[in-house]
């Protein structure tokens, strides 16, 4: 990863709900973090990791079908090596307990506000630091 101490990472969020997605982009402007854009297909995902390089991608977990969002997650940090950070509406302790085998970077559980969001990328921020040395 590229972020340093003095440097905020560059984040793309990946997510279904665009009004949740517009949420998440506009809460981390006014934080001031750069926001590389919204994606809802893991193609546009992927198209935008080879162009831009993301930091960490916020991936909103799909209620829907909320496997295939899992693998999407678990593809980006096995396979592409970007940390993630997990949006998720359940809050069973089953699923923070399959969530949590995932190993991301941060999970976030929705409703969420700009204070538990700021805690997920910071947490988030110190693990690849720990990770870089």
């Amino acid at each position: 990863m590229k972020i340093n101490k003095s440097s905020l990472p560059r984040i793309l969020i990946f997510g279904g709900q665009l009004i949740i997605a517009s949420d998440i982009y506009i809460q981390l402007l006014n934080m001031g973090y750069p926001v590389i854009g919204i994606q809802n297909h893991m193609e546009g995902v992927l198209k935008c990791v080879e162009k831009t390089e993301p930091d960490i991608v916020i991936v909103e977990l799909n209620y829907i079908d909320k496997e295939t969002s899992i693998t999407h997650a678990r593809t980006l940090m096995e396979r592409y090596h970007i940390p993630v950070i997990l949006l998720s509406a359940d809050i069973s302790e089953l699923s923070i307990q399959q969530l949590l085998r995932l190993n991301p970077y941060a999970i976030i559980t929705m409703p969420f506000d700009p204070a538990s969001l700021k805690r997920g990328i910071k947490l988030t921020e110190a693990r690849i630091l720990s990770e870089a040395g």
